[in-house]
């Protein structure tokens, strides 16, 4: 069983990294429509996106032995939502890896 580390994307390059791991992931999927870069870095940018204002999206990379990138995922509270709910419910998204259980 290789040996996966996790790690929280804390610069601009990890945040790039972590929009480009699909790019790669699925670039031989002739059905993958990509969404456009710009936008999921408008996204994922809480100087340009409103929702950080009420919310927090912290993003996460696995990384195998080598330091190849084989998985992505996001970490998200939205506070409009806990205000509402009182739930203390959280999400995820971006969820992208290789094809590997170790990974998954």
């Amino acid at each position: 069983m290789a040996a996966i580390t996790v790690s929280r994307v804390s610069s601009r390059s990890g945040r790039r990294a972590f929009i480009d791991y699909a790019y790669r992931l699925y670039k031989d999927d002739r059905y993958w429509i990509p969404p456009l870069r710009l936008d999921l870095s408008r996204m994922l940018n809480p100087k340009k996106n409103a929702f950080f204002e009420h919310g927090k999206i912290e993003l996460f990379l696995a990384k195998d032995e080598a330091g190849a990138i084989v998985g992505r995922i996001a970490a998200i509270v939205n506070g409009m939502h806990l205000e509402k709910y009182n739930d203390a419910v959280g999400f995820f998204g971006f969820f992208e890896c290789a094809d590997d259980s170790n990974v998954a």
